[in-house]
């Protein structure tokens, strides 16, 4: 045996071998201690037994602290959530059994005293009664409602660290509109999980953990790799979670305007095709973009990769949007003036020109940060081709296809409902030029007056979203809206994808 054990065992049998005899004779401590012989005064035999049960309990922490005992999950939690950092605290894991066991021995001490008292009606007894019961409440407290036993969220019925509502940013502006705001206080648990963008490491939940926020950084494999460092954590619990994917984009002035919140149906990664560049392209050709496995633009490619185009749950799409509305959205001076550009006597760009609103149109993803009409036209046809017409492309961003794929790859592995995820977007920027202004010019050289607002807007139309689920969970959240309809990718039902909606 180990000698590090062997002093272990040793130690605690040394100790509990006294413990045994003081509690089960105490009488015996006065025999061996007194010279004349004497009974023992009830003073004697309370304090030896206290006595006893001490060195009993320091016998368990003895085996249990020094990890000759292997510690469960459960009892290797940490004690409490209120520190940010008792996640990672490395003396969290004999936080529980050190409680369980201190608060055995104040219980049985606090029980004992009682029954001295009861025998003797001596005040000094009393006074041990009042000292053990407060401290052994105290652990009691710390164990039903400090540690992991004590997580269980009346609203959700889960584990408070599921968040009823975390929702996703992808860069400090859009992430930091949430934080000191009245509605609730994102700051007020903080958890670092490895994995997680070296810009943006932590994880920030209210005090009761039923919203949290979790910031990607920019970008696909960014979204991917944060995304799916919170999925495969233990830190979460996501079966009951919806998740609000949020930020800013380029939209497009045919559906929206800069400002303006947009709740996709379909997202759509267009750039997953062959590429000719344009000078070199076929006479017969409008775009260099050509789907996999195909020989002509503008169908849907027979060579696919599973992550080319995602549906949400259009009933959730549609509550989600419904919410938002109720939402006073932010507006600019900046933004109002530059939108006058697209005025037109066709009118196509009417939805340019209004103010800031809630717009319900599909969403692309690209890591190239693409602009003019050729491409955005391009990609619009794209998106209808992988919908089989149904989708309207509007925005662009740079996340939000590989964001998808790593919730839908948690989904099939049982730790979250895809059917409870949410897009939304807001216009900080249009995807081309107004008439008369060349593609680089609206790309590099113009302040379209959208970002601030894109960002505002963010906050006051999610807010509303957030307030509308987690008010009406018991009524209709909690147990998820219902299977009808598809949510999914193209793997899961790809001939819906090819064979039309109904």
């Amino acid at each position: 045996m180990d000698v590090f054990y062997a002093y272990t065992y040793s130690t605690a049998a040394w100790l509990s071998l006294q413990s045994a005899a003081l509690i089960s004779v105490p009488q015996g401590i006065s025999a061996m201690l007194l010279e004349e012989t004497r009974p023992a005064t009830p003073s004697e035999i309370y304090l030896a037994r206290c006595y006893g049960f001490s060195l009993l309990t320091i016998s368990a922490l003895t085996i249990m602290l020094t990890g000759s005992i292997p510690l469960t999950a459960g009892l290797a939690d940490p004690i409490t959530n209120e520190d940010p950092d008792s996640e990672n605290d490395s003396k969290a894991p004999y936080a529980v059994p050190t409680l369980v066991l201190t608060s055995i021995f104040h219980t049985a001490s606090a029980f004992y005293a009682y029954t001295r008292y009861v025998d003797t009606a001596k005040g000094v007894f009393l006074i041990a009664i009042v000292g053990y019961s407060s401290i052994a409440a105290v652990g009691l407290w710390c164990v039903l409602f400090a540690s992991s036993h004590g997580r269980i969220s009346r609203r959700t019925g889960a584990d408070k660290r599921t968040a009823g509502f975390p929702f996703g940013n992808r860069f400090s502006l859009e992430a930091t509109i949430w934080h000191s705001i009245p509605d609730f206080d994102l700051l007020a648990h903080n958890i670092s999980l490895p994995g997680l963008s070296p810009l943006f490491p932590t994880i920030h939940c209210t005090s009761t953990h039923e919203i949290c926020q979790i910031i990607t950084g920019e970008g696909e494999i960014n979204a991917a790799v944060t995304i799916s460092a919170l999925l495969f954590s233990t830190h979460f619990n996501l079966t009951s979670t919806y998740f609000l994917i949020a930020g800013i984009a380029g939209i497009s002035p045919e559906y929206g305007t800069t400002g303006s919140v947009t709740f996709p149906r379909f997202a759509v990664q267009p750039a997953l095709q062959h590429e000719i560049d344009i000078r070199e392209l076929p006479g017969n050709f409008s775009t260099g973009y050509v789907p996999q496995g195909s020989t002509r633009p503008g169908v849907f490619p027979k060579t696919v990769y599973g992550t080319e185009v995602f549906e949400l749950d259009p009933r959730l799409v549609d509550v989600a949007a419904g919410f938002a509305r109720n939402a006073s959205l932010a507006h600019s001076d900046a933004a109002r003036t530059y939108r006058r550009n697209y005025i037109t006597a066709d009118n196509r760009y009417h939805a340019a020109t209004q103010p800031p609103g809630t717009v319900q149109c599909d969403t692309s993803t690209s890591d190239v940060y693409f602009a003019g009409h050729i491409l955005t036209s391009a990609f619009a046809n794209t998106t209808k081709a992988l919908t089989n017409g149904k989708g309207v492309y509007c925005t662009s961003q740079q996340e939000d296809n590989a964001t998808l794929e790593a919730l839908m790859r948690g989904a099939k592995a049982g730790l979250l409902d895809f059917r409870r995820v949410i897009i939304m977007r807001s216009g900080s920027d249009f995807d081309r030029p107004f008439p008369g202004q060349s593609a680089l010019q609206g790309l590099l050289y113009s302040d379209h007056g959208g970002f601030g607002i894109a960002v505002e807007n963010l906050y006051l139309a999610g807010r509303e979203v957030i307030r509308g689920i987690l008010k009406g969970w018991d009524k209709a959240f909690g147990d998820g809206l219902g299977e009808e309809g598809y949510a999914g990718d193209v793997w899961g039902h790809s001939a819906r994808f090819r064979g039309g909606y109904g």
